[in-house]
């Protein structure tokens, strides 16, 4: 049985995704940088040149 890579990202389901974009906040600018980084991928330093 193959283990698994250490190195291999750990990425978020759908599921999960569409858990942490229905959580209710008073900070709707960080929700949306966050649904559009886990939808779209941008790594982290592109996504802070984009805000």
């Amino acid at each position: 049985m193959a283990q698994p890579d250490p190195n291999a990202p750990d990425v978020f389901t759908r599921r999960e995704i569409n858990l942490i974009v229905a959580t209710p906040t008073q900070r709707r600018n960080e929700l949306n940088m966050a649904e559009y980084w886990l939808w779209s991928g941008p790594r982290f330093a592109e996504l802070m040149a984009m805000s």
